[in-house]
């Protein structure tokens, strides 16, 4: 009887421990700030399950072996048909006024767009008796931008009627197309229980935009201004094209400009690691985290830094009231109805980022 009463109360302890981790689990997921982002793999034994966490490493097979295009990609998006055809547009030179601001309504009434594209060119494995080893070259291509926010809201919904004075807005903007060459090792700590990866990573940087561009509502000397600034980072191999009022109307492609010179460019070098872990709990619950391209690439090649400042004044007649840390508009006041071109002037230089 007593043997049968501890094992009722062991179980009951480890499905204690399992509620418990689950809880904790649970409090940091609602309460973490970032990005929202799902991927599934059934299992660490899955052969794709190692870009998530190099530990799982220590699963694959004796030997692994695969090539492009049987090597395997993965693409995930969200909302990205409004950014696609805006880079079709600007990489082939034809961004008319009208264009431009049909997509920049058009990203305001979306929180967030998403885009990666991940295709293994070769990867080989090993197991061996002092761990497990992977060498492998990948081509990745990512978009992030997500506009919507308080200064968009009040100069694009009709509805949105205040906003607080002097307080900016950011207006973020990612893209980048990188080759990847890294070396993955794992290794079982604890039999059976504890298996640790770490992965070494040199990145090749093709091309890059990064913003970092604000917006706020400011008063000067009795009047109100949306203002623009900020930078926005570019290695591309384009010309940018400039209207006489120092707007952005397009871009060209560089002389120089082959698939082969962009693909091989090894002009913006970069380094990062994968970091994982993988901890078996009980017999049917695993616990793994991993930290994945921790690193940089330094971009020093067909540079463009476009430094906004722009500016475009409230008219005293779309004012409804003028506050102290606020200003109401009235109701016929949106962007679609104005020529805000105004904002999108800036200044250029060449610096390294």
């Amino acid at each position: 009887m007593s043997s049968m009463m501890r094992k009722y109360k062991n179980t009951g302890l480890t499905t204690l421990r399992k509620l418990m981790l689950i809880a904790v689990l649970s409090i940091l997921v609602i309460l973490g700030k970032a990005q929202s982002n799902l991927v599934f793999y059934h299992t660490e034994d899955q052969f794709n399950s190692t870009n998530f966490n190099p530990a799982f490493l220590t699963s694959q097979q004796k030997f692994t072996f695969s090539i492009f295009p049987l090597s395997g990609m993965s693409v995930g998006y969200n909302d990205q048909q409004v950014v696609n055809s805006m880079l079709t547009h600007f990489l082939s030179g034809s961004l008319s006024k009208d264009f431009m601001t049909t997509v920049f309504n058009s990203l305001l009434k979306r929180n967030l767009f998403y885009q990666r594209f991940e295709s293994t060119l070769l990867s080989f494995g090993y197991n061996s008796d002092f761990g497990s080893f992977d060498f492998r070259i990948k081509e990745v291509e990512q978009l992030r931008t997500g506009f919507k926010g308080p200064l968009s809201e009040f100069l694009t919904d009709s509805t949105a009627q205040t906003i607080f004075l002097n307080q900016a807005q950011i207006f973020p903007f990612e893209a980048i197309h990188y080759r990847e060459y890294s070396l993955g090792y794992a290794r079982e700590i604890i039999e059976n229980k504890l298996s640790v990866g770490l992965r070494v990573k040199m990145y090749f940087g093709k091309a890059s935009l990064f913003s970092e561009v604000q917006g706020e509502v400011t008063p000067e000397n009795g009047s109100y201004w949306v203002k623009t600034f900020g930078p926005v980072k570019t290695s591309l191999p384009l010309v940018l094209v400039e209207d006489q009022d120092g707007i952005l109307t397009g871009s060209n492609l560089t002389k120089d400009f082959t698939a082969g010179n962009y693909l091989l460019n090894p002009k913006n070098m970069g380094v990062g690691i994968d970091l994982g872990f993988n901890y078996k709990i009980a017999h049917d619950l695993f616990f793994s985290a991993s930290i994945v391209d921790l690193g940089k690439i330094n971009w020093k090649n067909n540079l463009n830094t476009l430094t906004l400042k722009g500016e475009y004044e409230i008219t005293q007649d779309n004012i409804e009231t003028p506050g102290v840390n606020f200003l109401s508009k009235k109701t016929g006041f949106y962007s679609p109805k104005y020529n805000l071109n105004n904002l999108f002037k800036f200044d250029k230089d060449t610096t390294t980022y």
